[in-house]
């Protein structure tokens, strides 16, 4: 109708998802999330879907956290038992981690190698390899690779409101190990629902001290803040006007 407007957002679709650029001064994109060439052949294995009371910036910067891999998640992601008889851990099998995180080539990607051990009386009997890269500050690709083949796992992150994520996961794989893709959606989300149980209890300090651990985390907050310009609204300021979200 005459003397309407309506808003306009470049978007695209990749990666199962619909992508909408938001920019507080208006910025046209500044880069693209590239279509993955392994998603033209795979099938989709299944979804797990987590609501997160947390800063945005929090889901990626779990990856970064290095360290929180052998203090969360070395109880196996098959039983929970091992958390409250440890002795078991080393009968039904635990996980030993590594990673690494670093900058990517392209200045809005972040990359991460992670390397898992499955112990079953100190016998590696599942070892794991992933590539995460985190592209911008809302998608990432996880993309396995096991003795039985690779999968892949998508997450991307939707704002519901300041402190309130939406985080999605996408699950595919081959045809050839597709019950092992299926089982994934099973398992990840038993580690994730781990990094939520802390997200929805974490307590928020103005001035945190880093241990010498944390180097990553500094890194990672400092790459971050591209994503962020002086326009960019403060959380108590977003808190105080929840409707305005």
């Amino acid at each position: 109708p005459k003397g309407i407007s309506i808003k306009t957002y470049h978007a695209m679709e990749v990666d199962g998802s619909v992508w909408i650029w938001y920019h507080v001064d208006g910025e046209p994109p500044l880069w693209t999330v590239e279509e993955s060439e392994e998603l033209k052949n795979w099938g989709y294995r299944g979804r797990n879907e987590f609501l997160v009371n947390a800063h945005i910036q929090e889901i990626p910067e779990n990856g970064a956290d290095v360290a929180h891999l052998n203090a969360v998640h070395t109880v196996s992601m098959f039983s929970d038992l091992g958390q409250k008889y440890p002795f078991l851990n080393h009968l039904i099998g635990h996980h030993t981690w590594g990673a690494e995180w670093k900058k990517g080539d392209e200045h809005h990607v972040a990359n991460i190698q992670i390397s898992q051990r499955y112990l079953i009386l100190k016998v590696d009997v599942f070892p794991l390899k992933v590539t995460v890269n985190q592209i911008g500050p809302a998608h990432v690709r996880l993309s396995f690779m096991s003795p039985l083949g690779p999968m892949m796992v998508l997450q991307s992150v939707t704002p519901l409101g300041p402190l309130l994520q939406r985080v999605v996961h996408r699950v595919y794989s081959p045809r050839y190990n597709a019950p092992l893709g299926a089982a994934l959606v099973l398992l990840e989300a038993k580690q994730f629902e781990r990094d939520v149980a802390i997200w929805n209890n974490k307590r928020y300090v103005s001035s945190p001290a880093y241990a010498k651990s944390d180097k990553t985390i500094r890194t990672f907050r400092s790459w971050f803040s591209q994503f962020y310009s002086e326009n960019s609204i403060s959380v108590r300021d977003a808190m105080q006007n929840p409707l305005d979200w």
